[in-house]
């Protein structure tokens, strides 16, 4: 139950660091907000780290593989997550991250070799068609929202991050296994953040006029990140599944998504975005409900 609660807190703070960038993006260059975000979330891992009194384990060759390896896709994918936030709806195109448990069917089996149970998989499909629920638009069919996805920039792009992050997602196990859950959030925002210079410098961004105007909503999102990241791999370091981790938060932060798109955004068509999101909260408490009983 500890992974489960830890993945929703994660799930909050995913949808509000989403809201924020959001609002950075209308005003500030995407792929600086990626890069910025991650270096302001150093911070607070320092502090954490410092208050836990973590002890760094010996490293094997095969971490520095891994985190290489993870988060040169992660780069890729929240550079395409910034993007989509900017030109799209966080009520429409949020709720397409919940694919990536249905991916991770594929991709865990593959590199962690962890198949799933039926009620664990049915949990998964029942949130996978609560995602094109909420696609559904007035006056259009459900079974045209398929092609609909594939229209929206937006939505495309937001597609192809829920396929990177259920590859990353993995990546993240095998590296917590590794490192552990305390030190993995920092070493994975430091190797990010470094990786992203080369892209900043061929952007020729402004950094210096960037920081100047947007320093509030940079130490938010720095913070809102490390209170993503950490619940997420302290769930991730004691969960059955690795997808159980992710189902819970893309479902749970797909819900709080489309509560701050209708809020802070004037965001419309949430009826339908709302009777998605109750076949997401059935397909959570099945997935709850598997837990609880292995």
């Amino acid at each position: 139950m500890y992974w489960f609660f830890m993945a929703l807190i994660c799930a909050l703070f995913a949808a509000s660091q989403a809201a924020v960038a959001k609002k950075l993006t209308r005003s500030s260059d995407f792929m600086f907000a990626v890069w910025a975000t991650m270096l302001f979330s150093l911070p607070f891992y320092a502090v954490y780290l410092f208050l836990s009194d973590a002890r760094l384990p010996d490293l094997s060759p095969s971490f520095f593989v891994y985190l290489l390896c993870g988060t040169s896709l992660n780069v890729m994918a929240n550079s395409l997550y910034y993007k989509s936030l900017s030109i799209g709806e966080i009520s429409r195109d949020l709720p397409l991250l919940s694919l990536s448990p249905v991916f991770m069917m594929l991709t865990s089996y593959v590199m962690l070799g962890q198949g799933l149970d039926l009620s664990g998989a049915a949990a998964i499909v029942i949130m996978f068609f609560g995602a094109f629920v909420l696609q559904k638009q007035r006056g259009v069919r459900l079974c045209d929202t398929i092609s609909s996805l594939f229209s929206e920039k937006g939505s495309r792009l937001m597609l192809l991050v829920a396929f990177l992050w259920s590859v990353t997602a993995n990546f993240d196990k095998l590296c917590i296994n590794e490192i552990g859950g305390q030190w993995y959030p920092a070493a994975f925002s430091l190797t990010s953040a470094v990786l992203f210079i080369p892209v900043l410098l061929r952007r020729r961004i402004s950094m210096v006029g960037e920081f100047r105007r947007n320093w509030k909503y940079l130490w938010i999102l720095g913070l809102f990140l490390a209170m993503t990241i950490l619940p997420q791999m302290l769930a991730v370091a004691s969960a059955p599944h690795v997808a159980y981790v992710i189902t819970i938060k893309r479902g749970g932060y797909l819900l709080f998504g489309i509560l701050f798109g209708a809020l802070f955004f004037g965001e419309k068509n949430i009826g339908w975005r709302i009777v998605g999101g109750l076949w997401i909260m059935l397909g959570l408490s099945l997935l709850l409900y598997n837990a609880v009983n292995q």
